[in-house]
């Protein structure tokens, strides 16, 4: 038996114990508990409420009473928290707190946050079924894979909510509408499974990220846990490589997680060029749990996760065919560009930085990260932005990345001024999503990042990890 608790605000007027009886009430009808139990709550209800309304008298009447209900599946405990006049024991002496002799009540001074009234009735679980069915044993050949309808959105909303809570990174897909919108401007397409009785159980989706150059992203993939360790998320994802050979395109996004390998496997299936790994970058309780996925158990020592960005070519040298790099970024990053088809060439020791420059920043309060975008390379803006960085890092961020276009001048001696400032290298990104690359650099707040936990497929994905962990070690302020 599963159901959310429930919360709410009562004013300290007698008016208001009728409604608050129903609301208890509805609480109990939504766990189907008998009608006797539900009377109970209703019972106790009346009588907290009269007494800490009563005892208020004229003082405190603009502090509201708190009423929370909440189940485990074997009991349900409704509380009442009074921040009023204060109430104790000897008040409670005198009056007739009505409690079943299976029920148990508790009183708990809280001193300055109040005084509690709990009452705990036990429920059998098994006499109560789940207000949504669990997935029924279903047999993976009979689950269809195919492309989602613009009637079907309420369904991959509830899907995320279903493995995710309310977590989830991008929170439009908990909005049906935004998804609708979304796939009548042909801005995402997607492929749901769908079992047997209609209900999605895994999803993935090209994203359109720009429309020139046409340039996708995969993403937003999701299997019910229901069907874990049943090959249906890699299902899923070698539909969507079938998907994308068919959409025209200059090139499509990776963005892999690296607490498991399913997703780099199928994806290094295909030809696919490694860009770059944001070290740290979201914070682990966004990553869906290997264990309900019932792929492995989750890494103990790591607050955050990192992400392995690649990309698939849909024509040749979207990026252009060479590039003007220092010496010691090309050679390093050599291995990156050959598979985009791009050649680079060394600039000259003598190209200097501009004096002021700009620079952009895009705050995710939901992972605690900053991304600035250091469009033009300058003196004072990497100042400004160093300064920045650390001003974000007091604020409680633990991830900090910085994109500088290739084509700009001043990237080596930025490069070289970042590093000093604890920076180091993730690789290279598609800038903006256009035909231009940039180096992208990175650096962590006070957090934990197991690079032995951080899971890496195939031989130039495994000597990007090793470049990024020797420049971390070699940078690192921390």
């Amino acid at each position: 038996m599963s159901c959310l608790p429930a919360h709410l605000q009562i004013p300290q007027d007698l008016r208001f114990v009728k409604p608050s009886k129903a609301f208890v009430r509805s609480y109990g009808d939504a766990l189907r508990l008998p009608s006797e139990k539900v009377r109970r709550l209703e019972q106790f209800t009346e009588t907290i409420l009269n007494l800490i309304i009563t005892n208020s008298r004229s003082t405190s009447r603009e502090v509201p009473i708190e009423l929370e209900l909440r189940t485990d599946g074997a009991s349900l405990s409704l509380k009442f928290l009074n921040r009023g006049l204060p109430i104790f024991e000897r008040d409670l002496r005198s009056t007739d707190v009505a409690i079943d002799s299976e029920d148990t009540f508790e009183f708990v001074n809280l001193g300055p946050q109040g005084q509690a009234f709990v009452s705990v009735l036990p429920i059998d679980p098994t006499e109560h079924p789940d207000l949504e069915a669990p997935l029924p044993e279903t047999n993976p050949e009979e689950i269809e894979v195919r492309l989602m309808g613009v009637l079907e959105v309420d369904e991959l909303a509830k899907l995320f909510f279903r493995v995710y809570g309310y977590r989830y990174i991008n929170d439009w897909v908990y909005f049906p509408e935004k998804i609708r919108r979304k796939l009548e401007a042909q801005d995402m397409i997607s492929l749901v499974a769908s079992s047997p009785a209609g209900r999605h159980v895994g999803h993935v989706a090209l994203v359109r990220f720009n429309t020139s150059p046409v340039v996708y992203d995969l993403g937003l993939g999701v299997v019910d846990p229901g069907l874990k360790s049943k090959g249906l998320f890699k299902r899923l994802l070698s539909e969507s490589m079938d998907l994308i050979s068919r959409t025209p395109m200059d090139y499509c996004i990776f963005d892999m997680v690296t607490n498991h390998l399913i997703s780099q496997r199928e994806v290094f299936n295909y030809p696919a060029c490694v860009m770059c790994l944001n070290v740290g970058v979201q914070g682990s309780t966004t990553q869906a749990s290997l264990k309900k996925l019932g792929i492995g158990t989750d890494a103990e020592d790591m607050d955050r996760y990192s992400i392995l960005m690649a990309v698939r070519l849909g024509v040749p040298h979207p990026f252009g065919e060479t590039v003007t790099l220092p010496p010691n970024l090309g050679e390093a990053l050599d291995f990156l560009l050959t598979p985009l088809g791009v050649r680079w060439v060394p600039s000259s020791r003598f190209s200097s930085i501009p004096r002021t420059g700009s620079y952009q920043t895009k705050l995710d309060s939901i992972q605690k990260s900053v991304f600035f975008d250091l469009e033009a390379p300058g003196l004072d803006a990497v100042t400004s932005l160093i300064d920045d960085w650390k001003y974000y890092i007091r604020l409680g961020n633990l991830y900090g990345a910085v994109d500088v276009p290739l084509d700009q001048p001043g990237l080596g001696s930025a490069y070289e001024r970042l590093c000093r400032a604890g920076f180091f290298l993730a690789g290279l990104i598609p800038y903006r999503h256009t035909g231009r690359l940039a180096l992208r650099l990175q650096c962590l707040g006070p957090t934990r990042v197991s690079w032995e936990n951080i899971k890496i497929h195939g031989a130039q994905a495994n000597q990007l990890l090793q470049l990024v962990r020797s420049d971390h070690e070699r940078n690192s302020l921390i």
